[in-house]
């Protein structure tokens, strides 16, 4: 027995230093996350131009691995957030995203339940679906959707049916490929669960969204907790859903934007977020002064700290004024904003309007506020805002006033 048991541990052994492409493969893998960490981490602090660069190495690792074209393709995402109805980038993600799709469906042609590239795949339809959507084309968005919710869904079987110790991490490295397919099956679960009532007894007439709100929350929770690659998406994901959906989670909200704009304190969308959230929880003197901050660094140049992300500053600045009843500086503030040409291209030019009616009723010019308002609805494509878009027709109805 014994004998029987050398006997094998030599062919191992001998398997090992006969085949070093085992071991070799094994630290490919582990570099190639450790490097897209560094990425990511790049791209949350800001520098979108290095995050670029440090994800057109990844084919210096594995020209073959779908990851440099999807991690690119989010950095223009990252560039468009806070203008995020331009189409100006859309063709670029296309492409990367499509390309990201190909290298991953060569890799399922060699191995069907190869958890990496379901992981690639669904991730890039997903994307493409979100392009759609913000783009009204909602029947298309939505089969992209779903499509890339079926390969997630394959991956988590795959995964399920693996023991503890694999996990589904099937490359060997680093991060647990299983625990990061969570975040856009979750993504994808809780907007989908989000859809009209309505459409959805009708959705057999083009595709059948899958999921719920508390799926998608559950799954996100749990990318919270365990993922590696997409746990600071994750995190970011969750702010945005519990400051505008559900009210009731405003304060973790504010915990976790507090705790990301502590580590990156200079992403101009983290920073718009985190003072459109003191605003929420009533700290509206505080999202003043961090929209100041917010204004210096533009005028120093930071690193992607444009234009558009002033004009976002500024209406922190006016809305706080708004709040406080400060009615005369924010009427100051509004006329200054719309005399300069440079701020009527762009998202947030509807948010302007939204504003000058909020400000227009509280000063009892119920003409004038209808007036903005219906500015507000009109405006479509690259201008239209779907948030002031909402707010707007509410106060079409019933005028704004002004609560503490």
């Amino acid at each position: 027995m014994k004998l029987n048991k050398w006997f094998q541990f030599i062919i191992f052994f001998l398997i090992i230093i006969t085949n070093p492409t085992i071991c070799d493969a094994s630290d490919k893998s582990i570099a190639l996350h450790e490097h897209l960490l560094r990425g990511i981490e790049t791209c949350f602090a800001g520098d979108y131009d290095q995050a670029w660069n440090i994800f057109d190495q990844v084919n210096e690792i594995d020209p073959n691995h779908p990851s440099r074209e999807f991690y690119q393709a989010t950095v223009l995402f990252w560039r468009n957030n806070v203008d995020h109805s331009n189409p100006r980038y859309d063709a670029q993600i296309k492409k990367l995203l499509l390309q990201c799709m190909e290298k991953s469906k060569k890799w399922l042609e060699e191995d069907e339940q190869n958890i990496d590239a379901l992981h690639y795949i669904g991730l890039a339809y997903t994307y493409l679906g979100r392009i759609d959507a913000h783009r009204g084309k909602l029947y298309s968005g939505g089969v992209k959707g779903e499509t890339g919710r079926k390969y997630l869904e394959k991956a988590i079987e795959y995964c399920r049916q693996k023991d503890s110790k694999s996990s589904g991490n099937t490359s060997g490295n680093s991060c647990n490929v299983c625990e990061d397919i969570y975040f856009p099956y979750g993504a994808y679960s809780y907007f989908s669960g989000r859809l009209p009532k309505l459409l959805r007894l009708f959705n057999f007439l083009w595709f059948i969204p899958q999921g719920s709100t508390e799926e998608g929350l559950n799954a996100l929770s749990r990318a919270l907790e365990k993922a590696c690659l997409h746990q600071l998406g994750t995190r970011t994901l969750l702010v945005s859903i519990y400051s505008r959906f559900e009210e009731d989670r405003i304060q973790d909200a504010f915990a976790f934007s507090s705790q990301l704009i502590r580590r990156f304190p200079d992403n101009p969308y983290l920073d718009l977020e985190h003072a459109r959230l003191l605003i929420l929880i009533g700290q509206y003197g505080v999202a003043s002064k961090h929209a100041d901050r917010i204004l210096s660094k533009v005028t120093r140049k930071q690193p992607n700290y444009d234009v558009v992300v002033a004009l976002g500053a500024k209406l922190i600045i006016v809305e706080s004024a708004l709040k406080n009843q400060k009615i005369k500086q924010a009427k100051t503030q509004l006329q200054a904003i719309k005399k300069q040409p440079q701020y009527q291209n762009n998202t947030l030019t509807a948010r302007i309007f939204l504003l000058q009616g909020q400000l227009a009723d509280l000063e009892g010019l119920r003409e004038e506020a209808i007036s903005s308002y219906q500015k507000v609805v009109a405006f479509e494509g690259h201008l239209q805002n779907r948030a002031a878009k909402k707010k707007a027709k509410i106060y079409l109805d019933k005028p704004f006033v002004q609560t503490k």
